[in-house]
């Protein structure tokens, strides 16, 4: 293994860069990171990772959750939908706590797509959303209903004036295959699109051949493998992060991206 590789590891609501160069400093790196860090969970997002880092990283205790194709695409020629056949609340009017039974039902109870519960996962999107006052930015989430009930939902946001990102875009298992997936896409675009963003990022599993499908018709490319493995905190117990004062950097987002079909399902959006 040689070159330079940047990894970008999370502790908590600590996301930092780790860049490590040379044939030994990878798993000399990762050994010291997990030594300072024995009783909390580690994460460690690689970008077109090599086979190499792979069992260095697995050789330090890290287990990959997910494997993203990430995809970008541009906005300039997004027009609002017709037909609609889906209606929308704001998180303001849904809540956390509706937000929260959602995706329980969304991921039917299991663990989310990181591993953590769904408690825990929420807590990460409104961490990914803060701005430089804390205050999570949601004005870009938005709550799916179908003939009244709930469906799905969108959770987009703004990186910078320009780009923006969807941090999730989930449906209910029983409206899958009914084109309900492609028409909540189109209007997650469209939102960022009227709030003047011209390009965003996204991703999903390797597998989940339904939202790649949706993201080629949207005309998105392909920008390479987005891994995450994880170091889980001993004991398996994960309690869900504390919020982050702080933005991001840009491109951060990326890896926690979740569109992943966690345990062995794959979700149907086409």
């Amino acid at each position: 293994m040689t070159g330079t590789t940047e990894l970008t590891v999370r502790i908590g609501a600590a996301l930092e860069p780790l860049d490590v160069a040379g044939d030994e400093q990878p798993a000399t790196a990762l050994r010291a990171l997990v030594a300072a860090h024995p009783h909390e969970r580690v994460e460690l997002t690689v970008r077109d990772p090599s086979a190499a880092i792979e069992q260095v990283a697995h050789a330090a205790g890290f287990e990959p959750v997910y494997r993203h194709v990430s995809v970008r695409g541009s906005l300039a020629a997004v027009r609002r939908p017709s037909p609609r056949p889906l209606t929308f609340r704001r998180w303001e009017e849904v809540g956390r706590r509706g937000v929260l039974a959602l995706l329980d039902a969304l991921w039917r109870g299991r663990p989310g797509p990181t591993g953590l519960p769904a408690a825990g996962e929420l807590e990460r999107f409104l961490d990914l959303a803060r701005g430089r006052d804390g205050a999570p930015d949601t004005s870009l989430w938005r709550v799916a209903y179908r003939a009244g009930e709930p469906a799905g939902l969108s959770l987009g946001l703004a990186l910078d004036e320009r780009s923006g990102a969807l941090l999730y875009l989930g449906l209910l298992e029983g409206l899958r295959g009914q084109r309900l997936g492609a028409a909540l896409h189109a209007e997650a675009l469209w939102l960022m699109r009227s709030r003047g963003l011209v390009r965003y990022q996204d991703g999903t599993a390797e597998d989940n051949l339904p939202m790649r499908r949706i993201f080629a018709r949207a005309g998105c490319e392909p920008r390479g493998t987005v891994v995450l493995l994880v170091r889980p905190a001993p004991g398996g117990g994960e309690p869900a992060p504390k919020p982050a004062v702080r933005r991001l950097p840009l491109g951060a987002h990326v890896s926690l991206l979740r569109k992943v079909p966690w345990g062995g399902g794959v979700h149907g959006f086409a």
